[in-house]
């Protein structure tokens, strides 16, 4: 179960790093990423957005995905 904003969700990537499991995806058209099921918005604008990759470096969070139309 992942909780969710509005609308439909996605995942296309995992990470998980010592207890703590990172997910990648989309929820209701906006790039997000989900830290042990609590939910982080990463774009606001009205385009649709996804995070396709998820990579946990020492504390730090890193997507890589697609807002407006270009890989980011």
């Amino acid at each position: 179960y992942l909780a969710t904003l509005t609308g439909v969700s996605d995942v296309f990537g995992i990470e998980v790093v010592n207890n703590d499991i990172y997910i990648g995806g989309f929820s209701n058209d906006k790039a997000t990423y989900w830290k042990n099921n609590v939910a982080t918005v990463l774009t606001t604008g009205t385009n649709p957005s996804k995070v396709f990759a998820i990579k946990v470096f020492e504390n730090n969070v890193y997507t890589a995905g697609i807002e407006n139309g270009k890989f980011k």
